[in-house]
């Protein structure tokens, strides 16, 4: 091989880094999809490593609500019971999904449509999260093929 031939390759490049946002995202994919198909050990898992995020603003544990629901999957789940722990986690689903909702509408009756767009994007990773799909596109490619990765929208607001 030539010199030439090999500086025409393509050069590597690493993966974009996945952001704190995103990680939980598919960490909270990961423990919805276990729980529906009946991995206990699974969701274990999933949900050791989604609770090690803690207490932040931009996840489920935003509040004491959603962190009961939360810690009420966990003991479902430390309890061996499936039925349970599937039960929890639709409403902690439920409930982290109409706070992403509440938290858009404030932020666009505040006029801050950033915060909004950044609102919106919070909501569909969620969603993708509890969902396996995106609520604008009920069927992509991506999580047919079973893809740890959330989907990604650009959204443009204007006043």
């Amino acid at each position: 091989m030539s010199i030439a031939a090999i500086s025409n390759a393509v050069a590597y490049q690493p993966p974009e880094p996945i952001s704190r946002r995103h990680q939980e995202d598919i960490d909270g994919r990961q423990l919805a999809s276990a729980l529906q198909s009946g991995d206990l050990a699974g969701a274990q898992q999933a949900y050791n490593e989604l609770s090690a995020f803690g207490r932040n603003s931009s996840g489920p544990f935003g509040s004491a609500a959603l962190n009961r629901d939360f810690k009420s999957v966990g003991q479902a789940i430390q309890a061996g019971d499936l039925a349970g722990a599937q039960q929890s986690f639709r409403t902690f689903a439920n409930d982290v999904l109409m706070n992403d909702i509440q938290i858009v509408g404030n932020d666009v009756r505040n006029g801050n449509l950033a915060a909004a767009q950044q609102a919106v994007a919070n909501f569909q990773g969620d969603f993708w999260a509890a969902h396996g799909s995106s609520p604008r596109q009920p069927s992509t490619a991506a999580t047919a093929s079973g893809s740890d990765v959330p989907p990604t929208t650009t959204i443009n607001a204007q006043a």
